[in-house]
């Protein structure tokens, strides 16, 4: 099909990051930002027209001695005339475990007529997080993730909830996530685990 043919981009761009953080691997204090823009244009070496911009931010805020909480948002936006000959790799996709937990990686967003996740022009997701160390380097987590992407200037919501395990290690902070997808009935929870440093 056309999405699946091979393009040419070359696709320059400019991007910026910010952190400021109490600290590096357990930070209780702090916040990010990232902005990235990036296009292509068919008279420099490629086979498309479009420009893309993406911006992520990031916070925490001690609550009382020994929580946290997290927050996180990213919005995406792509405009082209010819969205279908843009590869996935352009794409806007949401779901797993920096976007929305209880859906799996890259699983929302656009389908095609056979049901296949093709991503979207747009994107929209958020986070809170609250973590709470309850003995030692031990403790839980409750959150709620929400986001979609789409073709619309701003994809309609799913919703993810869940709780967790935290181990505080020195390499960052150990994660285990339950959680429920809203949705679709038919969904059960995941699991998700990885390791966060910093943000």
């Amino acid at each position: 099909s056309d999405d699946r043919t091979p393009r040419v981009l070359f696709t320059p761009g400019v991007s910026f990051s910010r952190t400021e953080l109490s600290d590096p691997v357990f930070a209780r204090q702090g916040w990010s930002a990232f902005f990235d823009v990036h296009g292509a244009e068919r008279t420099l070496l490629s086979d498309t027209n479009f420009l893309q911009s993406r911006l992520r931010l990031q916070g925490v805020l001690p609550v009382f001695t020994r929580g946290r909480l997290l927050l996180r948002t990213e919005v995406g936006g792509s405009w082209t005339d010819e969205f279908s000959r843009l590869p996935a790799s352009e794409r806007f996709f949401a779901g797993g475990d920096n976007s929305v937990r209880g859906y799996a990686y890259e699983s929302l967003g656009p389908t095609d007529e056979e049901g296949r996740v093709i991503g979207g022009e747009f994107l929209l997701t958020g986070s809170v997080e609250y973590e709470h160390l309850i003995r030692g380097n031990m403790g839980a987590a409750i959150f709620l993730d929400a986001g979609n992407a789409d073709d619309d200037g701003f994809p309609e919501p799913v919703y993810g909830a869940g709780i967790g395990f935290r181990y505080r290690s020195p390499v960052g902070v150990i994660r285990i996530d339950v959680a429920h997808p809203f949705d679709d009935p038919d969904r059960v929870a995941r699991l998700h685990i990885g390791v966060r440093a910093g943000l």
